[in-house]
């Protein structure tokens, strides 16, 4: 009887245990740096421009943000007129530093309006992750003209 009892037991703490046991899981995100440009298109009188293609010049920019470690995302203006799109590294090992400002070009590929090229800061955001360094481009906006 003795027997049965402790086996009983025993099963049972093994039961609880594993079924109490709650499996933790690291965090889902990788940090990595990350290049974020956002800003307006609008025409000279103020109404927001949908579908203008905006770009980095990277020929004088200090980061070669052409390099396979890197993913783009596009830069197109909405039906409001905003634009929002970035760079994130592909690896959470590199560490950046980031030029002092960046130039843009803002294309209309319908051919209405010219072609805009401006340079913007550079705010440089250090994270939470002691390697890694953020930079940001807000309110890099654009007033288109006609041809």
């Amino acid at each position: 009887m003795k027997t049965k009892v402790f086996k009983f037991l025993t099963i049972a703490i093994c039961a609880i245990s594993l079924c109490g046991c709650k499996q933790t899981e690291g965090p889902t995100e990788i940090i990595v740096p990350h290049f974020i440009i956002s800003g307006a298109i609008t025409t000279e009188e103020g109404l927001p421009l949908e579908g203008i293609h905006v770009n980095v010049d990277t020929s004088n920019f200090a980061l070669d943000l052409s390099l396979k470690r890197w993913q783009n995302t596009k830069g197109l203006s909405g039906t409001d007129g905003l634009y929002r799109f970035g760079y994130m590294c592909k690896t959470n090992t590199l560490r950046v530093e980031w030029p002092s400002e960046v130039t843009l070009i803002a294309t209309d590929t319908a051919g209405i309006y010219a072609t805009q090229t401006k340079t913007f800061p550079i705010e440089v955001l250090q994270t939470d992750a002691p390697k890694v360094t953020n930079g940001l481009v807000s309110d890099a906006d654009f007033v288109m003209h006609k041809k």
